[in-house]
């Protein structure tokens, strides 16, 4: 049984749009960065993915909810 792991990093963040880092903070993903994901969603809409796992922090749970519905 082959196991593939396919890893995406987040996009920025509107604190990263500022210079902060948004660590712990629940964060907001920017306009650009939500764009991408729509992107990202299209170019992998046909691929199929058993598990996505992402930290609990709210821009992440975002990213995954843009990116996978």
């Amino acid at each position: 049984m082959k196991t593939q792991i396919t890893y995406f990093v987040h996009g920025t963040t509107t604190d990263n749009k500022k210079n902060q880092v948004t660590g712990w903070l629940p964060g907001k993903l920017s306009a650009v960065c939500e764009k991408q994901l729509r992107e990202l969603a299209g170019l992998i809409k046909d691929k199929r993915f058993d598990t996505v796992f992402c930290f609990d922090l709210k821009w992440a749970v975002n990213s995954v909810e843009t990116t996978f519905g």
